[in-house]
C-alpha cells in the first residue's frame, strides 16, 4: 500500500507542469509591417527556475531563438536569417518570466513565410503550438495590355505583376456588349530579381 502511495504521488508532483501554449500570430501579414508571433504559456510555480522557451521555424530542429528566464541573460538568437530582424528588446509582458515570450519581427519579407512553432519546457515536461504564417508582398508593378492586330482577330490581353508574393491566383473578367468574358487561361512566370 505505501509504495502505490509513493508512485501515485510521484505521478501527480510529476502531473503538474507547463500545461498548455497558446500561440497568437497573424494568418497572414503584409512584408516590412514589424511582425509579432506571440507565445503565451502556463507553469506551475515550482517550474519558475527551470522554464526554457524556444521558437521554431518551418520544422528545422535548430531553434531560431531561445530563453531561459532564470539566468538572465536574455533571449538569444540562434539562426543566422533572424539575427538582423529579431528584436531581443521587446517585451510582450510585465511578468519576468514572460516578458520575452513573443517573437518581434522588423521590417519582414517573403522569407519569413512559414511554420512556426513556440515550445516552452521545463524539468518535468513540455508543451508547444505552431501555426503558418504568410508575410505577403504585394506587386511593385501591375501592366495591363491589350493587343488587336486587326478588327477580325482575338484581342490579346495580358496582365503582368512583378514582385508579388506568394503567388496569386488570377483571372481575367472583361465585358463587350453587356456580355461578361472571363478567362483563366494564365500562364505564371517567376519573379526575377
Amino acid at each position: 500500500m505505501l509504495v502505490q502511495w509513493v508512485l501515485f504521488s510521484t505521478f501527480y508532483i510529476g502531473a503538474q507542469s507547463v500545461s498548455t501554449v497558446t500561440l497568437a500570430t497573424p494568418g497572414a501579414h503584409a512584408a516590412g509591417e514589424e511582425l509579432i508571433l506571440d507565445c503565451d504559456f502556463e507553469f506551475e510555480e515550482q517550474e519558475a527556475s527551470q522554464l526554457d522557451l524556444k521558437w521554431y521555424f518551418n520544422g528545422s530542429p535548430v531553434p531560431i531563438y531561445q530563453w531561459v528566464p532564470a539566468l538572465d541573460l536574455g533571449p538569444q538568437v540562434i539562426d543566422p536569417m533572424f539575427k538582423d530582424n529579431l528584436d531581443l528588446k521587446y517585451q510582450a509582458h510585465s511578468e519576468k518570466l514572460k516578458k520575452h515570450r513573443a517573437l518581434h519581427i522588423m521590417n519582414p519579407d517573403e522569407r519569413f513565410s512559414g511554420n512556426y512553432k513556440c515550445k516552452v519546457s521545463s524539468f518535468v515536461d513540455e508543451a508547444s503550438a505552431e501555426n503558418e504564417v504568410i508575410v505577403y508582398v504585394p506587386p511593385s508593378q501591375v501592366v495591363l495590355n491589350a493587343l488587336r492586330i486587326t478588327d477580325n482577330e482575338p484581342t490579346n490581353i495580358s496582365c503582368h505583376a512583378s514582385g508579388i508574393f506568394p503567388l496569386p491566383q488570377v483571372s481575367l473578367v472583361w465585358t463587350e456588349n453587356s456580355t461578361v468574358f472571363t478567362s483563366d487561361n494564365v500562364e505564371y512566370h517567376p519573379n526575377y530579381a
